[in-house]
């Protein structure tokens, strides 16, 4: 007997018609395909008139798991990368948004230095960039992503958009 390969087709015949049968290894492809489209209900875009936040961490906190601070274009924000340590945290100040609530916003700024003992500056101009909106704490629309550009390099975030913070020194 001859084998079919993988996801191939047959024609047979059911009540005197042709029926084309198509093998379980493409209707598993096929559901899975469905599956994934029905679970991407996260991404989200903004409805005209719906706003976009992200998620600053609070700059003194006195609870064991503070809450995060949900901002529309803030001059100053406190931005918390993940995993949550201070490695991935970029304090903004002097933020001035353009295309807030867009796919991208973005900002020329000031970065505090989170190490001023070990030597640089006390800040430095950077360029960053939001994107990739989704839904987050209490349904809310969050910027999840951010790229940096800074005369000390280059680099990327990923910003939650949850509710609750893991503490960390500040």
């Amino acid at each position: 007997m001859q084998q079919r390969p993988a996801g191939s087709r047959t024609l047979s015949t059911h009540r005197g018609r042709a029926v084309l049968s198509i093998t379980r290894a493409r209707r598993v492809a096929a559901s899975a395909a469905c599956l994934s489209a029905l679970l991407a209900v996260n991404v989200a875009a903004a409805a005209p008139g719906e706003r976009v936040y992200i998620n600053c961490y609070p700059t003194s906190s006195r609870v064991a798991f503070p809450a995060f601070q949900p901002r529309e274009h803030p001059a100053r924000c406190n931005i918390q990368g993940e995993p949550e340590d201070e490695a991935h945290l970029v304090t903004l100040t002097q933020a001035h948004w353009s295309q807030w609530g867009t796919p991208s916003a973005v900002t020329q700024a000031q970065a505090l230095n989170n190490h001023p003992g070990m030597g640089g500056p006390p800040s430095f101009p950077v360029h960053m960039r939001l994107f990739r909106i989704r839904r987050g704490c209490h349904g809310r629309l969050y910027y999840t992503r951010a790229q940096i550009t800074s005369s000390p390099g280059t680099g990327a975030l990923r910003i939650t958009s949850s509710c609750k913070a893991i503490p960390i020194p500040l």
